[in-house]
């Protein structure tokens, strides 16, 4: 038996570190792509709250003003800028 051949590793030991490596590779890649999707989530969430925060304090002067169940449940009063169209098939 040789020296080298005492020393080298069996193939399948190598073919065992390779795959190995692609496994940790393929997790790595998989906890990125997790975290990208997290944030992406975060960040989603993050901006429709800040749009109803603005939209909330943009309207409240109105609700303060005319009450909760005035601004909500009773009509305006304002007549639409355009009567409604005929749809039906006779004029």
């Amino acid at each position: 038996m040789s020296l080298e051949a005492a020393v080298s590793k069996p193939s399948n030991m190598i073919d065992l570190e390779i795959a190995l490596r692609e496994a940790r590779r393929r997790r790595l890649k998989e906890k990125l792509i997790e975290k990208f999707f997290f944030l992406n989530g975060l960040t989603a969430i993050l901006v429709l709250g800040g749009i109803f925060t603005l939209l909330f304090l943009k309207s409240y002067p109105a609700i303060e003003e005319l009450g909760l169940f005035q601004f909500f449940l009773v009509p305006c009063g304002i007549p639409p800028p355009m009567p409604p169209p005929n749809t039906g098939s006779c004029p």
